[in-house]
């Protein structure tokens, strides 16, 4: 309480929809445009990989090709992944 704290905010604007997603980092915040700015993830999707998995850990499993670790995360299936 009384503390100030910084939101990182991503504006995202669609034909039909309008959002504003806040994060608590910028890694977060940086993930989250490079996983909407991939084909077939959409925001909801990159929202439920951050909330299972931390930035620099998924850019790790993604850069080792760490399946276990991917596939732990919803949404995410073996036949995805490497």
């Amino acid at each position: 309480m009384g503390d100030i704290v910084k939101i990182h905010t991503h504006y995202h604007v669609r034909e039909d929809n309008i959002s504003l997603y806040g994060f608590l980092t910028c890694e977060e915040l940086r993930m989250f445009e490079l996983l909407i700015s991939t084909s077939g993830i959409g925001a909801k999707s990159a929202l439920v990989i951050l909330e299972n998995i931390e930035p620099y850990a998924f850019a790790l499993a993604i850069i080792t090709n760490d399946e276990q670790k991917l596939t732990k995360i919803p949404g995410i299936r073996q036949e995805d992944c490497c």
